[in-house]
């Protein structure tokens, strides 16, 4: 009630009525307060004196549907609309009923705790959780950069609300702990203008969980609250406030009103809570509930009906009980599954081998239960997941085979109920669903040395099926500059080069793409000389061109370094036998050119073997060179005077296939690939399909990509061709953060190549690196936020996340992509993506 000024004595009389009616009360709350938490369930705050004095003898409570209440003077009217007394002079924010379920729901959630709270009940779960975080949202000084700090596990609305509503629409940055038992995960991400830290525990579906009292410690440290979503626990088994927190909701239609007769939300917090937002008034610190629902709930209007919260009460009755057969019910059923042979994970807090179990048992314990020691008996509740072994299907015939199962999409009632998380409501995140048909370009990494290779002769050579991106712009531009004749039309060049206007190709043009390097053997075999700076590219690790250097130097080149350029002569090379002491792409395709003009024969030992290796052989066998050995690891090459020109057909862009399979199965789409090679392909079909997507070779040139509902985890290490490319590291880690488990990725060849990780970090990804592995954790769902590229495959994997986040990704410095992807963003649009290019 407000304080009273001086009013009419007709006013004080009503006051002093209420003031003894709100006496009452808290005499009947510190009663309540020394009951059994049954005894509160069934009884509440719905007294003797209630009944017969103010409700005609009513033995439950009575349901007022819809209230206006009468006045007996203007003296009473008065007092009731200067909220001097208790009135239900306004429906939605005061009815008796939705009273009767506040007090309830508030010893409940503070029994044995030595707190007290206060509540508010809402129309649904997400209204409690609107209605617990925005009063703290609020920025107190302009263009303050407030923030959040909330474990990624939530309910699919709550990730919603955060991501989109919160995040993309305000402009408040949510930032996603991945893994919330480990404290320090929390504290990393927490700063000055932290306004609260949030946890749903368990979490639905995924069962996450934290150390309660840590996280609140915590928050309290900084001055700001602890809010926890304990939905799937109820104050019969966990009573966060106890612990330390402050705010505590629910959704009440999911486990305490299991009958699915009501819909409704909770908010409790403690008096008072902890916060550093300044408010006037107060009740915001001190009893943040009555604060919200006679402040911000006036405004938003997110009121229970009645009947619900009578309906909520009858339920309440039977609480403990309930849960506790629940628990027990949901552990028989989780240790039977654990020991069948084809169900490959259990996920359940009950179970020792759940990584979570010691951090869960020190909380969930089932309220005035007795193990014989004095001690509570530990009960998980009735959130549990299972995983058939095999493809999807087998998971769907379970499914479908259940006779006693309500399938569902929602826990609106809990008899028994199942859900697939991947095609329920839990599913976080975007619904993009990609589709049609994609043709693959040409391959970038194919047609490069194919274009130095033009060097080697004076006559014109031409190129077919080239992708239009912009390292091929670039070595076009390069090669004009060495003297070369190009002439691009739509996908082919025709380039000829008679004689050379310079034989240096400088940094300026040589730091934007490290393929320059590979017109150093082709220059130095047909002209004797060769001056060609120390390439840039991609910052993915060291890439030392000692490979190269050493192989010319082998073949006669005088080899030498100065000021940051490598210089190369020769008279005529000669040919000789090089053994590569590692596996190096663009070695062997510079010393391979080289060789073709040198006089006698070169053997190559320890090659690389990738097709784009293959395809610049068999280019140069067309223009005279002698070669054996072509896709092997030994290749022989008798050289010869003089090569002639020819026409090719450049491969199609295995990275490129595989970035649009990925795409297909991380958004559950149904592609099809046009010019593509599957036996380039061989080890990405092999783990696509091992994650759960189904692969088919329709043609021999197509490929169809079908997502799986479910997919599953892999490990995946990188390693020379017919090995998983490094390339396509990147883009299978964003598709391993939506499995169910954990993979790990080895990275074997660069040293930096996990620089997109802290990218993925930022858009919720659950990965830590160790070394030259990446451990990925899932699924989690992503939430669109800015990011930057480091590099080509980075930028691809980046975009392929964008895709499934909720809300808007952007990726800057997308130039990297572009050195690689012909128009990336027409392709993508075209089988369905939300994705543009936004200009600088």
């Amino acid at each position: 009630m407000a304080e009273t000024k001086q009013y009419e004595p007709g006013v004080m009389k009503y006051v002093e009525e209420a003031q003894k009616l709100v006496a009452e009360q808290n005499d009947q709350i510190a009663r309540a307060k020394k009951w059994k938490f049954d005894t509160i369930a069934v009884h509440g705050l719905y007294s003797l004196e209630e009944s017969y004095q103010r409700n005609q003898g009513a033995v439950i409570e009575p349901l007022y549907l819809s209230t206006s209440q009468q006045y007996r003077d203007a003296d009473e009217l008065e007092a009731a609309l200067a909220y001097l007394i208790p009135t239900w002079c306004y429906t939605r924010i005061a009815n008796p009923t939705t009273y009767y379920l506040e007090w309830t729901l508030a010893l409940l959630e503070s029994y044995k705790s030595g707190v007290d709270a206060s509540c508010v009940v809402t129309s649904s779960g997400i209204a409690a959780i609107s209605m617990a975080v925005d009063p703290f949202l609020v920025k107190q000084k302009d263009n303050e950069k407030i923030n959040f700090v909330s474990s990624i596990r939530t309910y699919g609305g709550t990730f919603q609300l955060f991501s989109l509503r919160k995040a993309q629409e305000r402009g408040i940055e949510v930032r996603w702990v991945c893994n919330p038992d480990q404290i320090e995960k929390w504290a990393e991400k927490i700063d000055v203008n932290t306004r609260f830290l949030y946890m749903e525990a368990p979490s639905n579906p995924q069962q996450s969980f934290c150390d309660l009292k840590a996280v609140a410690d915590l928050a309290h440290k900084w001055g700001v609250p602890f809010i926890i979503d304990a939905t799937c626990a109820t104050p019969a088994l966990m009573r966060p406030l106890a612990h330390g927190a402050d705010i505590v909701v629910h959704s009440l239609t999911k486990s305490i009103t299991m009958s699915g007769t009501a819909v409704g939300g909770a908010l409790i917090s403690r008096k008072p809570i902890k916060t550093k937002v300044q408010n006037d008034h107060p009740l915001f610190k001190d009893s943040y509930a009555e604060y919200v629902k006679f402040l911000p709930y006036r405004d938003n209007g997110p009121s229970a009906a009645p009947f619900n919260a009578m309906m909520a009460l009858n339920d309440l009755r039977t609480l403990r009980t309930r849960m506790d057969l629940v628990s027990q019910n949901c552990q028989k059923v989780a240790e039977w599954l654990s020991t069948h042979p084809k169900v490959y994970q259990v996920d359940f807090l009950g179970l020792p081998s759940h990584p979570l179990h010691p951090i869960a048992k020190k909380y969930m314990t089932l309220v005035d239960s007795d193990d014989g020691t004095g001690r509570e008996l530990n009960r998980y509740g009735h959130l549990m997941g299972f995983r058939v072994d095999g493809p999807p299907k087998n998971a769907r015939k379970v499914y479908d085979g259940f006779k006693m199962i309500y399938r569902a999409t929602d826990h609106g009632r809990i008899k028994s109920v199942a859900t697939i998380p991947a095609i329920s409501t839990h599913q976080q995140g975007s619904d993009l669903s990609l589709k049609g048909d994609v043709r693959v370009s040409g391959s970038k990494n194919a047609v490069l040395p194919a274009i130095a290779a033009s060097l080697l002769t004076e006559e014109k050579v031409r190129l077919e099926n080239v992708p239009l991106v912009r390292d091929v712009y670039s070595m076009l531009t390069l090669m004009g500059e060495l003297g070369a004749d190009c002439d691009l039309r739509e996908n082919a060049v025709e380039v000829r080069v008679k004689k050379l206007h310079r034989e240096e190709a400088s940094y300026d043009l040589v730091k934007v793409m490290r393929a320059s390097i590979l017109v150093l053997g082709p220059l130095v075999a047909r002209f004797g000389k060769a001056v060609v700076a120390l390439p840039g590219g991609c910052a993915i690790g060291s890439r030392p061109i000692d490979l190269h250097m050493a192989g010319l130097h082998k073949l006669g080149a005088s080899i030498s370094l100065e000021h940051g350029y490598i210089k190369a002569e020769a008279s005529r090379l000669q040919g000789t036998e090089i053994h590569f002491e590692k596996n190096t792409v663009g070695g062997t395709e510079n010393v391979v050119m080289a060789a073709s003009l040198a006089k006698g024969e070169t053997i190559l030992r320890n090659c690389a073997r990738e097709p784009e290796v293959q395809c610049l052989c068999e280019l140069l066998i067309k223009m005279g060179a002698k070669i054996d050995g072509v896709g092997e690891e030994t290749i022989r090459i008798i050289g010869v005077e003089a090569l002639h020109g020819a026409v090719h057909e450049i491969i199609p862009d295995r990275i490129e296939a595989g970035t649009y399979m990925v795409a297909g199965a991380l958004t559950k789409g149904d592609i099809v690939l046009c010019g593509v090679r599957p036996d380039h392909l061989i080890t990405t079909i092999e783990k696509l399909r091992h994650s759960g997507a189904r692969i088919e070779i329709m043609e021999p040139d197509k490929i169809r990509v079908v997502g799986s509902v479910g997919i599953r985890p892999q490990d995946i290490t990188t390693s020379p061709f017919p090995g998983f490319p490094t390339d396509m590291q990147a883009q299978f880690m964003v598709l391993m953060t939506q499995a169910s488990g954990t993979s790990i990725i080895t990275e074997t060849i660069f040293d930096r190549r996990f620089q997109h990780v802290n990218e993925l970090l930022r858009l919720g990804a659950s990965i830590d690196v160790s070394g030259d592995k990446a451990i990925v954790r899932g699924p989690t769902p992503l939430s669109g936020a800015e990011v930057t590229a480091s590099d080509l495959r980075a930028s691809a994997g980046l975009l392929l996340a964008g895709l499934i986040a909720g809300g808007e990704t952007i990726v800057n410095d997308v130039e990297h992509i572009d050195r690689g992807y012909e128009a990336i963003e027409n392709k993508l649009r075209m089988l369905g993506a939300r994705i543009e290019r936004i200009k600088d």
